[in-house]
């Protein structure tokens, strides 16, 4: 497949999808797990620190993509 043929753009388009959707994924599990975190905060007023701490790695996870 050469740059120019018709496969190599859908090939792209496809790549390029699947980044899109994984970005997504991983800010919807984002917003669950602090969603969740503000929850325990608001009924116990604590913070569960390993929700915190995963949803750093998201986070940084995120920033990187």
């Amino acid at each position: 497949m050469n740059e120019g043929s018709p496969a190599w753009m859908w090939n792209q388009i496809a790549k390029k999808r699947r980044c899109l959707s994984h970005k997504l994924y991983v800010k919807h599990a984002m917003a669950k797990i602090q969603n969740e975190i503000a929850k325990d905060a608001i009924t116990t007023g604590k913070v569960d620190l390993e929700k915190r701490m995963l949803f750093l790695k998201y986070k940084n996870y995120y920033e990187k993509l």
